[in-house]
């Protein structure tokens, strides 16, 4: 604390300050007024962590009303220097543009493939909240392009929105972290997907055990379920 105020005209220094007041820590008052204060001037000053918790202030309207476009301009800003760079390290950033252009929020339109863009780098950098939101946007995706078709000889989003709706199941109970619609709807959504898809593979839509799917998933470490082992 001693060194943050010390250097306190750096964004760096006051995104620690912010922090501080978030948790009433080292003397200062907790207040997420003071907190959303700090951190719109160090988003200001372009500190993208800054700006990352600042667009989800707004989004959730900690502090202050909610406000999309505010969230939108500085989510955007904190993802403008590349996707590697959002895997790694923003997130969240990428998980609310992902959430504004699904729903049309902020002053953009609806946009299926933005919103997809967004919600897949959020879940590839392991935002829990993005991978429901990612599974129903590809269903989503499957039903505009397919006139409401969502699994077709040849291809399917089925595999794929499956493996990140139960990602976001699991997370759920492991950690208690609850997606926009909740644990109990997203085990429903599961569901429903499960009774559409009773050993298909996306690729040839010829039968396959889904549990030789879940174990090339586990053998692979990641979401290969776009096709059998055919």
């Amino acid at each position: 604390m001693k060194w943050a105020r010390a250097s306190k005209d750096h964004p760096g220094s006051l995104f620690i300050i912010a922090a501080m007041h978030q948790a009433g820590e080292c003397g200062l008052e907790r207040s997420e007024e003071k907190m959303r204060s700090l951190l719109k001037v160090c988003a200001e000053g372009g500190y993208k962590d800054g700006q990352e918790e600042y667009a989800a202030m707004c989004w959730w309207g900690k502090g202050g009303g909610v406000d999309r476009e505010t969230s939108l301009r500085y989510a955007s800003l904190a993802c403008r220097d590349g996707d590697t760079d959002i895997r790694e390290n923003l997130p969240q950033a990428a998980c609310l543009l992902g959430w504004l252009y699904q729903f049309g929020e902020g002053g953009v339109d609806k946009s299926v493939t933005l919103a997809k863009h967004y919600l897949q780098l959020s879940a590839d950098g392991e935002h829990p909240m993005a991978y429901f939101q990612l599974a129903e946007v590809l269903i989503t995706e499957s039903l505009a392009t397919y006139d409401n078709l969502i699994n077709i000889p040849g291809f399917s989003q089925l595999p794929k929105a499956l493996y990140w709706a139960r990602k976001s199941v699991a997370e759920n109970d492991k950690k208690g972290i609850h997606s926009r619609t909740g644990i109990t709807e997203s085990k429903a959504f599961v569901k429903r997907l499960e009774a559409k898809v009773p050993n298909r593979c996306a690729e040839c839509n010829k039968g396959k055990s889904m549990q030789q799917f879940s174990e090339i998933t586990i053998l692979n470490n990641g979401p290969k379920l776009m096709c059998c082992v055919r």
